[in-house]
């Protein structure tokens, strides 16, 4: 019966916390990783000599906000174009959080149909994003 009490007082918390305050918001959270074909059967170990990334822990990570499909795709591009290993990009504008991967697969695709520098130079990319509807970084 002691045990009972503070048992549902903290469930009656909790419900409280979560069933009545309409400000709270989960967001989602996906991610891709891709591999250009063209590298694929190359091991860079042997390739290449190895590089290390102690020599740009202090290089900050670039950021950019895109509120249009077309602002994205130039962000990205730019990003290709400055081998940039890696950087934040905001998307603030009309589009379903279910899209997102699409929306990065046709960016990638349509930047390497019309760069061919950038189609064989890029080994592989990965991405990651959180948000929601219409917001996502």
């Amino acid at each position: 019966m002691l045990l009972k009490k503070p048992l549902i007082l903290i469930s009656l918390f909790f419900v409280g916390l979560c069933g009545f305050n309409n400000n709270i918001v989960f967001a989602d959270q996906k991610q891709l990783k891709w591999i250009n074909p063209v590298w694929q059967d190359i091991s860079l170990s042997s390739s290449f000599s190895t590089f290390s990334t102690r020599n740009i822990q202090n290089v900050p990570k670039s950021s950019s906000s895109c509120t249009s499909y077309e602002s994205f795709k130039s962000t990205l591009q730019q990003n290709f174009i400055d081998r940039s290993t890696s950087f934040d990009v905001h998307l603030n504008y009309n589009f379903k959080f279910k899209d997102v991967e699409n929306i990065i697969l046709s960016a990638r695709d349509a930047i390497m149909d019309q760069d061919g520098y950038i189609a064989g130079n890029i080994y592989s990319f990965q991405a990651s994003w959180y948000g929601l509807n219409g917001n996502v970084r």
